[in-house]
């Protein structure tokens, strides 16, 4: 009984986490490319791109809604980047969704 409660609460810390997460990475990807972000391939472009598919999944995690299959470094992936912090960040976010999804 106990074991539930705390597991309970563990995940109600865990989301809102995630969603502190994910709003600070939106509010990275809202900014310029820095001179040193444009090193590791980012573009106005790409972190448009990388914020809408971040904004449609906080909608969604807010909403309840279903969470597809996601994994945010393979986008950044696709739009050229493949290293920095940026990058860490959303494969991050990308494990803590896919341990929510799993049973």
């Amino acid at each position: 009984m106990i074991f539930n409660l705390i597991r309970e609460h563990r995940t109600e810390m865990t989301e809102r986490t995630l969603e502190q997460r994910i709003v600070a990475l939106i509010e990275k990807l809202s900014l310029p490319p820095s001179a040193f972000e444009v090193r590791e391939g980012w573009t106005d472009k790409s972190k448009s791109a990388i914020k809408k598919l971040l904004e449609d999944l906080l909608s969604k995690l807010r909403a309840g809604r279903p969470l597809p299959p996601i994994n945010i470094s393979r986008g950044m992936d696709t739009w050229g980047i493949t290293s920095g912090e940026i990058l860490e960040e959303g494969a991050a976010i990308s494990n803590e969704l896919r341990r929510r999804r799993e049973p």
